[in-house]
């Protein structure tokens, strides 16, 4: 059975009151049995995406105070994320080719970010 990843949660405080988000879910097309659990360098950290994988959830240390950018092997611009308290956490949609991932962090990250994919 491929993996999935889900996403629920809630806005409160809206005038409207509440807003209920999800559950929003991916489904790989894949078996991928790969975690991936790493120190991140300073600069660019980069990794293969394995063959069929459709996303890739990222979890930060809770800890971490550098900022990253995620960018895949194609693409020369990236997606500034963290360092944030309430959400450690990225899901990256990957297209369809995309063969490698690459976490580009201002200072060394020693603490464990782990990498999943489905």
């Amino acid at each position: 059975m491929a993996g999935t990843f889900t996403i629920t949660g809630m806005a409160a405080g809206l005038a409207s009151g509440e807003k209920i988000i999800g559950p929003i879910s991916a489904t790989g097309n894949a078996l991928i049995g790969q975690i991936t659990d790493v120190a991140l360098s300073s600069g660019d950290n980069t990794f293969t995406i394995p063959t069929g994988a459709v996303a890739a959830l990222i979890i930060f240390p809770q800890a971490m105070t550098q900022t990253v950018k995620l960018r895949t092997g194609s693409d020369t611009g990236g997606c500034i994320v963290g360092p944030q308290s309430a959400a450690n956490f990225v899901l990256l949609p990957l297209a369809t080719g995309v063969s490698s991932l690459i976490i580009n962090a201002s200072g060394a990250v020693t603490l464990t970010t782990e990498i999943n994919y489905i």
